[in-house]
Parts: C-alpha cells; structure tokens; sequence
C-alpha cells in the first residue's frame, strides 16, 4: 500500500504509451491507404479525363458526396469496417457504478471510432482521475515535508530511524488518495491491453501490405461507381421529364406535328440515345464485379501481388476496369448530348413553333363566326331541295312551276324539303351532343353543347309536327287547310325567335379555333356549323322560309301567310339555358397550361447522390497527426456507428455522439500560416508535411511557407 502512488504512475505511464502506439499505427494505416488511393487517382488523371471529363480539382472534393470522399468511404467501408469492427468485439469496458456520469461531447480522431472512445475514456476518467490524484499527493507531501520540518525545530525527534506520530498519520493517508485513481486504471487496463493484443494480431505488415494493395482496385471501382450513380440520377430525370414534356406537346397535335417536320430525326435520336443509356446501365451492372462488396474485396486482397506498387492497377484488372470505365463513359456522354444539345434544340423548335401558332392563332377568327351566311344558305337548300330546284339558291324566290303540277305534288315536294331538314339536323344534334359526351377527358372538346342541342331538339319537334299536318292534308286536299297548314308553319318557325336564341348560343359555345384541331375534324366541324348558320338564317328570314313552301304557294296563286305577331318583349334568355363562358374559357386556359411551351426548359442536372451511409466525413489523413498531438474534430457518425454503439454501452462505456450536423459537408483543413493550438494550448501548424509546435512560453512565430 505504501507503494501505492508508484504502481499507478506507472501503470498510468504504460497505458498511455499503449495508447499513443496504437494511435500512431492506426494512422499510419490510414495514411498508407489514402496515399494509394491518391496514387491510383492521380497516376490515371488522363483517363478520367478522357473517360468522364474530370479536371484534378474535381479528385480533390473530400465534401460530402465529392468523388474523393466518395473514394475514401469506399476503403473505409470495405477495408477499415472489417477491423473496426472486430475491434469492437474485443474492444470494452465494464461499469462499476451506475452513478458514473457521461463522457462530456465525443470527439473525432481518426476513422476508428473505438479507438477514438478510448481517447474519450482516457481524457475525460483516467487522466482526470490521475490528475487529481497527484495533485492531492503532491499536497500530501508538501504538508509532511512542512510538518517535519517544524517538529525538527521544536525539538521534536523520534526514536530511532522513524517518523514522528503525525508525520507517519499523514503518511497512512497517502495510499486513500489514490483509490479512486485506481480503480479508474484497474477498469481501464482491460480493454487497453485487449487493444494492444488486437494490434499484434491484426495489425502486422503482411495483412496490412495485403490491404493496402487492394485499396487501388476498390477506389478504381469507387470513381465508376460514383460517375455511374451521377448518371443513372440524370437518366432518370431526363426521362421522366421527356415522357411528360412529349405527351404534352403531342397533345398540341398541329404544333407535334410541325416539331415532328422540323425536327423528326432529332426525336428519334433522344428516344434512341435514352434506349442505348437503359442498355448500358443493365451493361454496368454486369461488369461491376470488382471492388465493390466485401466478397470483391476480399478476392482482392487473395489476389495481391507483392511486386505491384501500391496504387497501381493490378493486371488482371486492367481489362474489367477498362470496360467497367467505357461502359460507365458511354452512359455519362449519351446523357450528357441528349440534355446539353439535343433537348435544348428540340425546345428551342418547340417554343419558336408555338409563337408562330400563336400569331395565327391570334389572328384566326372564331369558328362560328368565320361561317358566312352565302355558304350556309347554298348547304341548307342543297340538303332540302331535289337536285332540280337546287338552283333556288341564287335567289329567294324560286323557280317556275310546270302547268302539269297540281296541288298533291306540291305537298309531297315540300314534304320531301321537311323529311331534309329533319334528317339533316337530326345528325347536327347528335354531332353536337357527341361534343358533350360526359366521359371525353379533353376539356376543349368536352364542350357544354347541352343549350344548342335543346334549340336544335326544339326545331326537329316542330318540323315533325308540320310534317304529320302535312300528311293529314294530304289525305283531304282542301285549299283551306293548305292555306293553315302553310299559317301554322309560319307560326311555328318563325313566331318563337328560336333564331336569335340559336345565334347567341352558338356565340357563347367556346369552340376550338381551326388551327387547334385536325383536318379531318375541322372539315365536319366546319360543315356543321355552316349548315346551323343556314338554319339561323331560316328561323330569321322569312323570305328563305318562303322559298322552302314555294311550291304550295304558286299553287295557291302566290298566297302568303300572315307573319306571326311580334312579341310582346324581347327574349331573353331562359335562366336554365346560360352558357357559362367564362367557366369554358378557365378549362380552355388550364389545357393550355398543361404544359407552358413558353417557359419550356431543360431541367437543371441532378445533384450527386451520397451513399446511404452518407453521414461520415472525411478528411486527408496526412494533414492529421496522431493522438495526442493534435486536438481531435468534432465526431460525426460513422457507418458502424449503431452497432459499436450497441456493443460499448452494454459495456458501460459511452461513444462517440451523433452529431446533428453530420449531414453537413466539411472540407480538409487547408494548409495556414495560421498557426494552430494543441491540446496544451501551445501554438502548433503543419510545415512541409510535418506538425510543429511551439513551447507554450516562446513568443517566436514561424516563418510563412516558402512557395
């Protein structure tokens, strides 16, 4: 017990010195791993560049989801997890209490994150309780050496050799001082010494040379990798965006057409060129078969050649990682044409098109308005009249008559003219009801038609009523009830102002402009709509409805029927019979919209993609020294973070915190004439690859690096 203090420093000295040396062997580990990957990135540049166009700068990016950070997650994740991991197993600490309190917040030295927890443990309960413990003692001792010292010049002396009784009472509280330290070594020797003999059994040179030339083969695999997920995020987008931006334009059919003119073998082109990136994407995929899972790794590390640089390809990967390049290159430049030429020229065609739709649109007259009257009248007397008398077109009066015809012919040829009518506008109402269909998805053609078609039902009623008069005539053929017959006819068409109702209908219908809908269609549509504007002039005009009951007229020497009294007022429109036009123009305005020619543009290229392990930052292991020589960064979470964590809290020992800013990329610390500060607080910087510090005491600063 006496010797107490002694056996603690010592113990304390040797598990720091474990500690350094495993510290320091670990980073050499990583050094030589990165210089590898750095040979192999730097040694190939021409090939990337002639590959995937990367510039040096682009090798350098250690941000989150930067090619060299993807790299070194790569060797991390395939090389380094496998011994952390065991690490971890044989790695812990067991708690004595429950009241010991958390580790204040966790720091990153290195990418083993157990090692780094033992770093934690260390500063913040072993060292501290070792601190305390020597400062007590050397208090302790200065208050027995200040004791004896006045009991000597009081006279005070003890028998023999010994001390005196309250020198040896201080003395029997020494070894109490130290307890609690060493308790601290005794829970922390453990895992140290487990430590120790896991770097004597793992960390030696020949699996570690292994490694280190198998970090070229998984960083060759890693920039691929990285181009390839760049690639397959591009040809996903520019898919989607090409599928929805097509269907868009071809439901413009007269604009896809004029696209599919100016620009047809540019459309095939894009189909193809997305065909030919899908087909060497599913390429890709067959080819990676190195360096890119643990079972790859591992064939690796079997295959290592002892007399290959590290850094260097080996041969028998040169031709896979070649073709695994070309392939990954192929599916880069296709993308890359298609977004960067082919798709801004098809836009730019699409956009200039559209304004020169949008011109003669602009100056294209509605549909029912541009149907002339002329036209209208020669289509409704060539469907009514027998092809003899079509001639009455030129005029309203007529033609004629024979002296052979005789009143019973009269009636069956203006019965015919009914029986015309009847059958021509029977298949205008069903033209516009199929324009109303309730199930057509396009809202310019799905048109509320539902007012015309009542008009036009309206008018066939009151042509069927005519026409079964007509035949009860006929049966007993009396001048006088031809004479009301022809009365009744006049009332029928022409007392209602079914006419103007008929024009302000067919106004407010918000039909498509000819322009927006095909040949075909637009022909039907335009002798339909000049066949209803005959029919308004026959409801407005009375001397076309005489032209239609000549016959029956001339026989009864030119009788005309009294016009229908006019109405009291003005019609007006029944409320269940308003258009709303305005709700027909918003459906004409969100079709439009579906798809914006005007402010059609190529989307922007996706970001790159991180891994979905992508929490853990890295920086140049050369540019960091090992512990305890440099101040340790922030910690970040690492890939093996949950299970480690799982594993050391069972054990009583806490790990290293997830930072909530893990996510946040950080570049390497640049080389400053800034100097830094170590854990002493004493001025320190990286000079010419080496860390320097300075004694907390000299006021001296170093030179400025010399370019």
């Amino acid at each position: 017990m006496a010797k107490l203090h002694e056996d603690c420093k010592a113990r304390f000295s040797q598990l720091e010195q474990e500690l350094k040396a495993f510290s320091e062997a670990w980073h050499d580990l990583e050094v030589r791993l990165e210089g590898a990957a750095e040979h192999l990135l730097q040694s190939r540049l021409p090939s990337w560049q002639k590959w995937f166009e990367l510039d040096e700068e682009e090798l350098g990016n250690w941000n989150l989801g930067g090619l060299r950070w993807m790299a070194q997650h790569r060797i991390h994740q395939l090389l380094l997890s496998g011994l952390v991991s065991r690490m971890s197993s044989r790695v812990g600490l067991t708690a004595d209490s429950k009241d010991e309190t958390p580790l204040p917040v966790a720091t990153r030295r290195s990418c083993n994150h157990v090692l780094d927890a033992l770093i934690d443990y260390f500063e913040a309960r072993v060292k501290a309780a070792f601190a305390e413990a020597q400062k007590e003692d050397n208090n302790l001792m200065k208050k027995i050496r200040k004791t004896g010292k006045d009991e000597k010049a009081a006279g005070i002396v003890a028998l023999g050799m010994g001390d005196t009784k309250k020198v040896s009472a201080l003395k029997r509280q020494r070894p109490a001082l130290w307890e609690e330290a060493q308790k601290v070594l005794d829970k922390f020797t453990p895992p140290v010494k487990a430590m120790t003999a896991f770097a004597v059994e793992e960390l030696t040179e020949a699996p570690l040379t292994r490694m280190v030339g198998a970090a070229a083969g998984v960083t060759f695999r890693a920039v691929c990798d990285w181009i390839f997920q760049k690639s397959c995020a591009d040809q996903d987008q520019l898919e989607k965006w090409w599928g929805s931006t097509k269907d868009g334009l071809q439901a413009k059919e007269q604009m896809w057409q004029c696209l599919v003119e100016k620009e047809g073998m540019l459309l095939k082109r894009i189909e193809k060129g997305l065909e030919d990136a899908a087909t060497q994407r599913q390429r890709y995929v067959t080819y990676a078969n190195f360096g890119g899972n643990a079972v790859e790794v591992v064939n690796l590390i079997a295959g290592y050649d002892p007399a290959i640089e590290p850094g260097c390809l080996p041969p028998h990967l040169e031709r896979p990682g070649k073709l695994l390049a070309t392939t990954a290159s192929g599916m880069h430049k296709q993308l890359r044409m298609i977004r960067d030429s082919a798709l801004w020229r098809v836009v730019d065609s699409a956009q200039e098109i559209h304004r020169q739709l949008s011109q003669s649109v602009e100056a294209e007259p509605p549909a029912w308005q541009s149907c002339r009257s002329e036209d209208g009248l020669e289509l409704l007397l060539g469907a009514i009249c027998e092809p003899d008398s079509s001639s009455a077109s030129s005029g309203y009066g007529g033609t004629e008559g024979t002296a052979e015809e005789d009143l019973s012919d009269a009636l069956l040829k203006v019965m015919h003219r009914l029986d015309g009518l009847l059958t021509t506008f029977t298949e205008i109402k069903d033209y516009f009801q199929g324009m109303s269909g309730p199930t057509l998805s396009n809202a310019l053609t799905a048109l509320d038609t539902s007012d015309v078609c009542q008009l036009l039902a309206s008018f066939l009623q009151n042509v069927a009523i005519l026409n079964e008069d007509l035949l009860v005539v006929l049966d007993d053929l009396e001048v006088e009830a031809v004479k009301g017959w022809l009365q009744q006819f006049e009332h029928l068409l022409g007392e209602t102002g079914m006419g103007l109702q008929l024009n302000q209908k067919m106004e407010q219908l918000p039909l498509q402009k000819d322009s927006r809908i095909k040949p075909d269609a637009r022909r039907q549509r335009r002798k339909y709509l000049t066949l209803v504007r005959g029919l308004h002039l026959l409801l407005e005009d009375r001397s076309l409805r005489r032209s239609v009951i000549e016959p029956l007229s001339r026989q009864l020497g030119d009788y005309e029927p009294q016009p229908p009294a006019p109405p009291a007022q003005a019609v007006e429109e029944e409320p269940g019979l308003t258009i709303q036009t305005a709700g027909a123009s918003e459906l004409e305005e969100d079709a439009d919209q579906e798809l914006d020619v005007a402010k059609l543009e190529v989307p922007p290229s996706p970001l790159p993609i991180s891994p979905s392990s992508g929490g853990f930052t890295f920086s140049p292991a050369r540019r960091r020294a090992p512990w305890p020589q440099v101040k340790a960064e922030p910690a970040t979470a690492s890939p093996e973070a949950a299970t480690a964590d799982a594993g050391l809290a069972v054990n009583g020992m806490s790990s290293p915190a997830k930072s909530p800013h893990a996510m946040e990329p950080r570049p390497p610390p640049p080389r400053s004439e800034t100097p830094a500060q170590d854990e002493s607080g004493a001025d320190a910087k990286f000079l010419n690859e080496q860390f320097v510090t300075l004694s907390p005491s000299s006021s001296r600063r170093l030179k400025p690096l010399k370019k």
